[in-house]
């Protein structure tokens, strides 16, 4: 006969039930377990005292699987040390939950044939709120629901165009739309948000980041992108060790990202330079002497249905590509840009036109400094080439000219 199991109270009190040493050690199935705790739950995650990151919502859904592994790590908790002598024993806290709620608790062992069992999906955590809320000491998140799948590292937040997700980051700015997923796999980072959605630049430098969001206000700010249909990003997490002058060393893991494209009559816009088209895709790289770690676009490519305008310049084409860098003031831009398909380029009562491709160099030009002023510099243009049936209009200088090609320098 198998043996029976015995109990003894625990240093709390509790029963402890042991089974006898001489029991097989055969793995058993796992089990699964679903939680839902109901009423102004609030989860916080601490790494010591530190709070790493807090979840607030109307309703939190956990489903975990156990394996015998897992059951044999929560009776065997890590081992009290000795303190200052005549004190207690201190048990070591490392990571730990404290989670609160007001209402229902429901919890279920579940079994193949529940409506909440999935083969896929071993451990899930739903929350769902008017909002829900994440912070974290890096920035903040707002939803009508999250899915959290551990084993997938992915991370799903469901809004609607009333009330759309809204994320923001003291270092990348602030996002909404109406669904966003983040997914990691390994070091690479792949993000996908549904529109209509918005994309500002980064929080003021001297803003801090929120502990608990009381409102998913945006930031003002004087660069943003609104999209109709998708955002989709790849990225990737670095990490980045420093040494202080005591010579402490620290780790902090950042996300860096690569590219992003935009769908669904993109509309970008930065100081006086707006862009408008039917797609829009952006390559980043770090910023020169920038805060922190602050990145700046690289490569800006539009497509279809093009509008540019910078100031009272206008150029239309159906396609575009620039390529920019970063000027003192951490500001993008221009250095060439390539405009194909139909260009037609206005600058005030000057005109011109294109039938194949427009390339443009640009530089930094020193303008006449005005009295008791220093002198200032702009981004102006170097050369101008065109291609295809060009045509070039200005009456102020008297100028009406066309040429199957055109090459001028300033």
């Amino acid at each position: 006969a198998a043996p029976a199991p015995t109990s003894a109270a625990g240093a709390s009190g509790v029963p402890v039930f042991r089974a006898d040493a001489e029991k097989e050690d055969t793995p058993g199935p796992p089990v699964r377990y679903f939680a839902r705790f109901e009423g102004d739950v609030d989860a916080k995650q601490f790494a010591g005292d530190a709070t790493r990151s807090r979840l607030q919502a109307d309703v939190l859904e956990i489903l975990r699987e156990f394996s015998d592994e897992d059951r044999d790590r929560v009776r065997s908790p890590a081992a009290p040390t000795q303190g200052t002598p005549g004190e207690p024993p201190v048990t070591p806290t490392g990571d730990r939950i404290v989670l609160e709620w007001t209402g229902k608790l429901v919890v279920d062992a579940l079994s193949r044939g529940d409506e909440r069992w999935t083969e896929d999906v071993r451990s899930q955590v739903t929350a769902l709120g008017t909002p829900a809320r994440l912070s974290h000491p890096e920035g903040d998140a707002t939803c009508s629901k999250l899915i959290y799948e551990p084993d997938g590292s992915e991370v799903r937040l469901f809004g609607s165009e009333a009330a759309p997700v809204v994320v923001r980051s003291s270092d990348q700015g602030a996002m909404t739309g109406q669904f966003a997923s983040l997914r990691r796999g390994g070091d690479a980072l792949d993000i996908r948000v549904t529109g209509p959605g918005r994309l500002t630049g980064a929080l003021d430098s001297k803003a801090s980041a929120t502990g608990v969001p009381s409102s998913p206000s945006i930031p003002k700010t004087e660069s943003f992108i609104e999209f109709g249909k998708e955002l989709t990003a790849q990225g990737r997490f670095v990490t980045k060790t420093t040494v202080d002058f005591t010579g402490s060393v620290s780790t902090r893991e950042r996300r860096v990202l690569d590219r992003a494209s935009f769908s669904g009559r993109v509309v970008m816009e930065e100081g006086e330079t707006r862009i408008e088209a039917d797609s829009i895709d952006l390559g980043f790289a770090a910023q020169p002497g920038g805060r922190g770690d602050r990145q700046a676009v690289e490569r800006m490519i539009g497509r279809g249905d093009v509008v540019m305008i910078q100031g009272a310049d206008r150029i239309t084409c159906r396609e575009i590509d620039v390529t920019l860098a970063t000027d003192a003031d951490g500001r993008s831009q221009p250095r060439a840009a390539t405009a194909t398909g139909d260009v037609a380029a206005v600058q005030g009562e000057r005109t011109l036109h294109a039938r194949d491709k427009l390339v443009v160099d640009f530089d930094r030009v020193e303008d006449e400094p005005k009295r008791n002023e220093e002198a200032r510099s702009r981004t102006g243009v170097k050369r101008l080439q065109a291609f295809g049936a060009v045509t070039v209009f200005d009456p102020a200088q008297k100028l009406d000219l066309s040429a199957g090609q055109l090459d001028c320098s300033v």
